[in-house]
């Protein structure tokens, strides 16, 4: 059992806080240090789980066993999953939209609502575009087999 088994997760304060992968503790740097969220999360060597603990984050996020279901689901389970995900961030983008239009926040969750739709804009420009490029390999694919079985019936 290494370290990182025995040393909780434990979120950001004042300090990032991330696990440490090479020897016991937590990061020390000023949390958001060197990101453009300074003053609150991981810095920027460990945000997001960048510091190589993707099981980990996944872990703590609760997403593990979510993520293992995705990755043995058939292309088009997964397909049907990035619709139904980006439905989803769809949904929650206008509540948080709905949030901010209330008034309500202080600049700082008004800054962490702008940063997450931001990310949510991000994912899902991103999954628009993995959908637009496998529609238009499988229409390539489509069109070198009919070119394929013409060639193949004129040779009869």
């Amino acid at each position: 059992m290494s370290d990182a088994d025995v040393i909780p997760l434990r979120p950001a304060d004042e300090h990032c806080n991330a696990r440490l992968a090479r020897r016991s503790g937590y990061c020390q740097n000023k949390s958001g240090a060197g990101t453009d969220h300074l003053g609150y999360g991981r810095c920027s060597v460990h945000e997001d789980g960048r510091d190589g603990n993707r099981d980990d984050l996944l872990k703590a996020l609760g997403l593990a066993p979510i993520v293992v279901t995705a990755e043995l689901l058939s292309r088009d389970d997964q397909e049907y999953l990035m619709h139904v995900s980006n439905n989803a961030l769809v949904i929650q983008r206008a509540m948080i939209a709905q949030a901010m239009s209330d008034g309500l926040m202080t600049p700082k969750e008004k800054k962490e609502a702008i940063e997450a739709i931001a990310k949510i804009d991000a994912i899902l420009a991103k999954h628009t575009n993995e959908i637009a490029s496998e529609q238009t390999q499988a229409q390539g694919a489509e069109a070198a087999a009919e070119a394929a079985e013409f060639e193949r019936l004129k040779a009869i």
